[in-house]
């Protein structure tokens, strides 16, 4: 909230449209549709993870993460209430995009089996279990669902300044994200090497081709 929204504001409602096109004021609203569901969702399944996880210095560092996105969620909102932008516009995207429902059900349908049910990871299907969840959320969630909104966001700068100032932020928080999350899969990865096989690595790979897909259709 010490961002200023002034300029953001007055070319939002600005009704001449040569401050922002329509063409331009959809692709703001697409993107923080995205955000606002998914922020919630990856807070959600960040918790979820973290009872697996038995180091002290990820446990701490996942507890700061979990603040990251708390934040983030709460960057949205202060967007989205500077631009009175209505509730089916933004926080209902999730339902009405279809693009954007569609990478909120793939996530839901790839990490929702940690949220049902308690996984026992002294087995090996159990590692796997974990393992997939935590790709999941750092490579695909974090590492490929985002960026495209980012870019988008952060090239129209020069009209929505404040709004660019607090995704570069969020840039900032989740490229440090993916850094821990691709080391937390490489360090599982070397204490647990019975977890991957030729067949376990095609299904990641498939999960992430999936991904891909999704993400070009969004943007």
């Amino acid at each position: 909230t010490d961002v200023p929204m002034m300029k953001d504001v007055q070319n939002w409602k600005s009704g001449n449209g040569s401050h922002l096109s329509d063409d331009e004021r959809l692709v703001i609203k697409r993107c923080l549709g995205f955000f606002a569901g998914t922020e919630s969702l990856v807070a959600n399944n960040l918790m979820t993870l973290t009872k697996y996880i038995t180091d002290p210095e990820c446990r701490q560092y996942m507890a700061r993460q979990m603040y990251e996105e708390c934040l983030h969620n709460h960057t949205i909102v202060y967007i989205c209430d500077s631009l009175d932008l209505g509730v089916k516009e933004v926080y209902e995207a999730y339902a009405n995009i279809k693009s954007i429902r569609e990478k909120d059900e793939f996530l839901m349908g790839v990490t929702g089996e940690l949220n049902r049910n308690e996984i026992n990871t002294q087995t090996r299907q159990g590692k796997r279990d974990l393992y997939r969840t935590a790709f999941t959320y750092y490579i695909v969630c974090e590492g490929t669902f985002f960026f495209s909104g980012f870019a988008m966001l952060l090239a129209l700068s020069d009209k929505i300044p404040g709004i660019a100032e607090q995704i570069q932020y969020t840039l900032r928080d989740e490229s440090l994200h993916i850094k821990f999350g691709t080391l937390l899969l490489n360090k599982l990865r070397e204490q647990y090497p019975e977890i991957m096989d030729k067949s376990f690595e095609k299904e990641l790979t498939d999960v992430l081709q999936q991904a891909v897909e999704l993400e070009i259709a969004y943007a």
